[in-house]
């Protein structure tokens, strides 16, 4: 009975510490995907994310939220599509979208994503 108890708890707390970067709710939606960084060039969107071995560019798209727009201010969220659902030790790896000029021309763009305070992930340089 013990040890059922010591196991129930070691996998409740497993569960616990590990973080979260964004995969999908429940229902199997998109999620906003959690940043741990940003850099834009020109029209190319930067992003580090967390990865635990398949994260690809591909799986994300960068939603415009055109209720939010304005003429100075354009807001998005990077969403993840696909769950990286590899088992890796979570690493920082950077993604690039490209992102057409006409949409981030003479426009402040903000992001709606969640930006972890302090990674805890290694790089994929590293």
């Amino acid at each position: 009975m013990r040890l059922i108890l010591l196991l129930s708890v070691m996998v409740m707390a497993s569960m616990i510490s590990q973080p979260q970067y964004a995969a999908q709710d429940s229902a199997g939606a998109s999620a906003p995907a959690v940043l741990l960084g940003f850099e834009r060039e020109g029209g190319i969107l930067h992003f580090d994310v967390v990865s635990t071995g398949c994260t690809q560019a591909k799986h994300f798209m960068l939603q415009f939220n055109e209720s939010e727009a304005s003429a100075n201010v354009r807001s998005a969220t990077l969403l993840r599509v696909k769950p990286d659902r590899c088992r890796r030790k979570p690493m920082k790896i950077r993604i690039s979208l490209d992102v057409s000029a006409e949409l981030l021309d003479a426009a402040t763009l903000t992001l709606t994503n969640a930006f972890a305070a302090k990674p805890t992930a290694s790089t994929s340089e590293s």
